[in-house]
């Protein structure tokens, strides 16, 4: 995750449009196409720019994640449920 969010946006954007649109050719490298003229076209073109902003936000997301886990997991309630027998994945699921 630190090195994720070391990345900058731009970097991820120029990687993911070299994997999926020059070498993979599954995605428009450039271009907008207003959802008037072609809905599928407009919506086939937002995919790496969401992709971009999804990934680049990511880590952060993913670190909020891991604190929170952690200060939960601590808490005396699961700390009793285990107690009683259940599970570790079977506490952290429910």
């Amino acid at each position: 995750s630190t090195i994720g969010m070391a990345l900058p946006q731009f970097l991820i954007g120029i990687v993911l449009i070299v994997v999926f649109a020059v070498t993979l050719k599954l995605l428009p490298a450039r271009g907008y196409v207003p959802f008037e003229v072609d809905p599928t076209g407009n919506i086939v073109g937002m995919i790496l720019p969401a992709l971009t902003l999804a990934l680049a936000s990511a880590p952060l997301l993913m670190r909020f994640l891991r604190a929170s886990m952690i200060e939960v997991l601590a808490a005396p309630y699961i700390r009793t449920a285990t107690g009683k027998g259940a599970s570790r994945a079977g506490v952290v699921v429910r």
